[in-house]
């Protein structure tokens, strides 16, 4: 379940954004709509990426100091040599940006074209922390808060 569950919140931050709705967060009056929309072009770009299964646009889109930054770079590599995804995000909700920092919210569904059977078709709940690098916002942290198996 471990295995599973670091998968899928790998391919949460991987698969961000593809036909996303966009709702207001708590202090949306705070977020200009340049920044937002900064912000969600980043997660857009990250989608788009991944499904065209390339890594280096991919990489581009995630923080070069993310603690995660090489785990994703060799679990990516793997997952686009054995799967084949399609993505919808349920929702998607900018909560917060505090200086070079944003928080995302989101509900992702993940169902598999093709692959092993180690990931089934998903519905995952979590929240995506952003950083500011050279001025551009890129993922830093995903968190998978809730998975819940589509196929049950």
């Amino acid at each position: 379940m471990k295995a599973r569950l670091i998968v899928i919140t790998l391919l949460a931050a991987a698969f961000l954004f593809a036909g996303c709705s966009q709702k207001e967060g708590a202090d949306s009056e705070k977020i200009s709509p340049d920044e937002r929309q900064a912000i969600i072009s980043v997660l857009q770009a990250n989608i788009k990426a991944a499904e065209n299964e390339n890594l280096n646009g991919f990489m581009q889109t995630i923080h070069p100091d993310s603690p995660a930054f090489e785990s994703t770079r060799s679990f990516m590599k793997k997952a686009f040599a054995e799967y084949d995804f399609n993505y919808e995000i349920v929702e998607a909700n900018v909560l917060e940006v505090s200086g070079d920092v944003a928080r995302v919210s989101y509900i992702q569904i993940t169902r598999k074209k093709s692959g092993p059977d180690a990931i089934s078709d998903n519905q995952v709940r979590g929240e995506h922390i952003l950083k500011k690098a050279d001025g551009r916002w890129k993922i830093y942290s995903t968190n998978a808060q809730q998975y819940t198996d589509l196929q049950s």
